[in-house]
C-alpha cells in the first residue's frame, strides 16, 4: 500500500498538502499542475471531512435533521424539523373536531327535552254491573283477565272492566304531547272479539267501591272511540285526551262494551298488565 506524503508547493513553505504519491508533481512541471492538484487533494478532503461536518457543526441545523428526518419520514434534512411541526398541527386539529363531535352526541342523547312516562295501573278489574263483585268477575277469566262484553255468562249480563292510574309528580312543570291507554289480548281462546269496546272517564272508585257500585261514566262522548276489531297477543292503543292527566293526580277509566263478542283484556295479573303512557317536554 502506497501512504500519502507532503508536499510543498510554489514559493511558500506553507503551501503543504497531503496528497496521494500519484499525485505528487514531477520534478519541473508546470506551476499549474501543482495548484491543480492541490485543488484535487483539498476537494478529495473536503469530501471525506463532510459527513463529520454534519454531525458537529452547529451551522449545518444537524441535530435538528436526525429529529425532522424521524418525525416526518425522511424529509428534506434542512426542512425535517419544520416538517414534523406541521404533522403535528392537523393532528391536534382533529381532536378539537373530535370534541365538537362528544358534545353534538350528548345533544343527540339529550334530544329535545322530551319525556315519555309509563304508569302500571292501580286497579284494573271488570264487574258486572247489575251485581258488582271484582272478585268473581276476575275468577271468570282466570284471575289475569277483565272482560269487556254487552252479554256475558247465564243470564247474559254486561261486563265493564274499570282502571285506576295514580301519577307521580314527574310532569311538573312540563307539556303533554300524548296520552295512550294500553292493553293487551291475551293468547287464549275467544279473547278476541270484532270490536274493543270504548274508553270514558269515569267518576272516582277504589277496588272496595266495586263491590258495591259500578262507577258512572263522565262527560257526553267517551275519551276514546273504539278501534274496532282485534286479535289475540295484540297490543291495543286508545289515544286518550291530555287534559286527562296532572302532575300528582290520578286517572279513572271504564272499558264499556259495544259487542255481544266480547273481548278479554289482561289484569294486572296478566302476562302484559294495562299501561298508561304519557310522552310529555
Amino acid at each position: 500500500m502506497i501512504s500519502p506524503t507532503w508536499h510543498t508547493y510554489g514559493a511558500d513553505p506553507g503551501l503543504r498538502a497531503r496528497v496521494h504519491p500519484m499525485m505528487a508533481p514531477m520534478p519541473g512541471s508546470s506551476s499549474v499542475l501543482s495548484i491543480a492538484c492541490l485543488a484535487s487533494s483539498a476537494l478529495l478532503g473536503l469530501l471525506a471531512c463532510s459527513h463529520e461536518w454534519d454531525l458537529y457543526d452547529p451551522r449545518l441545523g444537524g441535530g435538528g435533521d436526525g429529529t425532522g428526518a424521524s418525525s416526518s419520514g425522511g424529509g428534506e434534512p434542512s426542512g425535517g424539523g419544520g416538517q414534523g411541526t406541521g404533522a403535528a398541527g392537523p393532528s391536534s386539529g382533529g381532536g378539537g373536531v373530535g370534541g365538537v363531535g362528544g358534545v353534538g352526541g350528548s345533544g343527540g342523547e339529550g334530544g329535545n327535552g322530551s319525556v315519555e312516562l309509563s304508569y302500571g295501573a292501580a286497579i284494573a278489574d271488570c264487574v258486572n254491573p247489575t251485581s258488582p263483585n271484582p272478585d268473581t268477575c276476575a275468577a271468570e277469566g282466570g284471575g289475569i283477565r277483565m272482560s269487556v262484553d254487552l252479554e256475558e255468562g247465564m243470564p247474559p249480563t254486561p261486563r265493564i272492566s274499570f282502571l285506576r292510574f295514580d301519577l307521580d309528580a314527574q310532569l311538573a312543570g312540563k307539556s303533554v304531547d300524548s296520552v295512550e291507554l294500553r292493553l293487551s289480548v291475551p293468547m287464549f281462546v275467544g279473547a278476541e272479539s270484532n270490536d274493543s269496546g270504548e274508553v270514558w272517564r269515569v267518576t272516582e272508585f277504589d277496588r272496595a267501591a266495586l263491590f258495591t257500585a259500578a262507577p258512572t261514566k263522565v262527560g257526553a262522548s267517551p275519551a276514546a272511540a273504539s278501534v274496532g276489531a282485534v286479535a289475540q297477543g295484540q297490543t291495543v292503543v286508545f289515544e286518550l285526551p291530555s287534559s286527562l292527566v296532572s302532575a300528582g293526580g290520578s286517572v279513572y277509566l271504564g272499558v264499556f262494551p259495544l259487542s255481544t263478542n266480547g273481548v278479554d283484556y289482561s289484569n294486572v295479573l296478566g302476562a302484559v298488565p294495562p299501561a298508561l303512557v304519557i310522552t310529555a317536554h
